[in-house]
């Protein structure tokens, strides 16, 4: 189960698996002259036996030049798969 989220402070983008997995991508002003503020976060909820990851949350930062390419690549799969699922109808 995938439940999508308008993009508002303190609520994630994505949820799935029922909200035991959250993925959040916002704009972090930089302490620092860094260029790589547009963070990615992913949060799971779940309980021990069915998690996938050792940590509660994992974020890391990407540049605006590496976040567009993860649109690009993500608008890409969903256009592949838009196409394949109108072949099975």
């Amino acid at each position: 189960m995938l439940i999508i989220l308008p993009n508002q402070p303190h609520q994630p983008l994505l949820m799935v698996c029922g909200g035991q997995m959250q993925l959040d991508v916002n704009f972090e002003p930089p302490d620092e002259d860094f260029d790589d503020n547009v963070h990615l976060s992913l949060n799971e909820n779940a309980p021990k036996e069915l998690k996938l990851f050792v940590a509660d949350e994992i974020g890391f930062t990407l540049t605006s030049a590496e976040a567009r390419i993860l649109a690009n690549a993500l608008l890409e799969a969903a256009k592949q798969n838009d196409a394949w699922l109108k072949k099975q109808r």
